[in-house]
């Protein structure tokens, strides 16, 4: 399934649009602009919060959790030592991680488990939005996925966030 995640550059504060590949509207994300701690809330079509990305306050590496209906079914975080941009991803319930690697430049990942493909993440540039085309080939939950791309995004590429690289 690809999903298109477009970050709305012209508005008040920051939003994320995630269409399907037919277009239509699946997700909504709103997330803190002025916050000391990034958070990210995913709401469905219906305007139901269904997820929140929040960044963790004490880790040594750059950490977010993600939580649904206040459970905790993942944690992202960057990889202590590594020679390309990668981060793990914990999945609750699954004893075997995800690795998130990819292309700092070209804003290229892919995030495999068990040296297999999951999803492709890839960044295209538009004059009044940044959207990140997202083709997961794997059961997996799509906002588990989409979370992991705007962590990508939020601990290699925001501005805030040079300190924490």
């Amino acid at each position: 399934m690809r999903y298109l995640l477009k970050q709305k550059i012209i508005s008040l504060a920051d939003k994320f649009t995630i269409a399907d590949e037919n277009g239509n509207g699946v997700y909504e994300v709103h997330a803190k602009m002025f916050s000391f701690l990034p958070k990210f809330t995913f709401y469905n079509s219906q305007q139901e919060e269904v997820a929140v990305l929040k960044k963790k306050l004490y880790s040594i590496v750059p950490s977010f959790e993600l939580t649904q209906a206040g459970e905790v079914v993942a944690r992202i975080k960057k990889k202590f030592i590594s020679f390309r941009p990668t981060c793990i991803l914990d999945i609750e319930g699954q004893s075997e991680q995800y690795l998130i690697t990819g292309k700092l430049i070209e804003h290229e990942y892919l995030v495999t488990r068990a040296g297999s493909a999951v999803a492709t993440v890839s960044k295209k540039w538009f004059r009044a939005s940044d959207t990140y085309a997202v083709d997961i080939k794997a059961e997996i939950d799509p906002v588990i996925i989409l979370a992991s791309a705007l962590t990508v995004d939020a601990i290699f590429h925001s501005k805030k966030s040079k300190h924490d690289r």
